[in-house]
């Protein structure tokens, strides 16, 4: 069984089909994200992968590039963001999902299945294509550097328990209202941590990188995900964006609430208000009954890895960031 699909050409017995044989390989499978990750049935993560990549199967803007051979299943699947589009200008891709077993057989047929994607993403004008690999996988990390992929960044997950950590709730650590919106958004543009991965690639506009980081929380807003913001002498330093995360709750049976994106105004930093906001923002998720916070860094990213240390977060995952240009840009 070969084969390219999105959601218009996709045969039902076929996604079934492909399914079930990555369900026959998972027992030995090392490289999902949410294998560690604490549940009530520590199995769980399979069928969660499952229902994950049938997912991505079905969404409209996903392709797949596919194969089984010798009842092992390969797959490169990507999904082309209309979100990034809007916002830089020009098409721009992920490639999200990568299953090779490890087999003798792994690199060649792998190595197929990206030049198809690669070779799909060219055609359909796609100019910047971003990846992220498990650090562990290196026989995969080694085949996107031999198709020009470059290493950017290594972002571990890290999750810690909330009932290990008891912090008090920090009064100066609220939910955003609408009036907040122009601070938090000022704070955005203008307070990030300015070596993440798209401001290290000279090939992108770091104003336009700054602007990105509006149109999250613009996008978080919309979504009706919680911000919480901190309160310095009645005037909002810093913001925090979060989400409870239903999905992951409901397949292991605990609730999670998952960070996703701090700044902090200049103005604070290296007086210990960054620490405060982190355990206030933790006391806030703990009383919105959360059991378990999952988030992520950067390693370069020294202050976020100690913020996250200090506060018994342990890491149970690590992916290498990955860039490759299709269609060169005038810089």
């Amino acid at each position: 069984m070969r084969g390219k699909m999105n959601n218009n050409i996709t045969s039902e017995n076929a996604v079934s089909d492909f399914l079930g044989v990555v369900e026959n390989i998972l027992p030995s499978y090392r490289f999902d994200q949410y294998r560690l990750y604490p549940s009530t049935d520590r199995n769980v993560w399979q069928v969660y992968l499952i229902n994950r990549l049938n997912d991505h199967f079905q969404s409209k803007d996903s392709y797949c590039f596919f194969e089984v051979i010798n009842n092992l299943p390969f797959l490169i699947g990507c999904q082309i963001s209309r979100w990034d589009e809007e916002h830089f200008g020009f098409k721009m891709a992920n490639i999200n999902w990568v299953i090779a077993p490890e087999d003798t057989i792994s690199n060649k047929v792998t190595d197929n299945l990206i030049n198809s994607c690669i070779s799909f993403l060219r055609d359909e004008g796609v100019r910047f294509v971003l990846s992220r690999i498990c650090s562990d996988d290196t026989q995969m990390l080694h085949l996107f550097e031999d198709k020009g992929f470059r290493y950017y960044e290594s972002t571990v997950y890290p999750i810690a328990k909330c009932a290990d950590l008891s912090l008090p709730v920090d009064t100066s650590v609220r939910l955003a209202t609408n009036a907040d919106l122009d601070d938090i958004s000022r704070i955005a543009e203008q307070h990030q941590y300015q070596r993440g991965h798209y401001y290290c690639d000279v090939k992108f506009d770091n104003k336009r990188v700054d602007t990105m980081y509006v149109k999250w929380i613009r996008t978080s807003i919309e979504n009706n995900e919680p911000i919480a913001v901190f309160v310095d002498k009645g005037k909002v330093t810093g913001y925090f964006a979060f989400v409870l995360d239903e999905e992951l709750s409901k397949f292991t049976g605990y609730k999670y609430g998952r960070m996703t994106s701090l700044a902090t105004d200049s103005s604070i930093r290296g007086k210990g208000f960054g620490m405060q906001f982190f355990q206030g923002v933790i006391a806030l998720l703990t009383e919105m009954g959360v059991r378990y916070i999952a988030s992520e860094y950067a390693t370069k990213n020294i202050v976020s890895t100690r913020l996250h240390m200090k506060n018994l977060f342990y890491p149970l995952h690590e992916k290498v960031l990955l860039h490759l240009w299709l269609i060169p840009i005038h810089l």
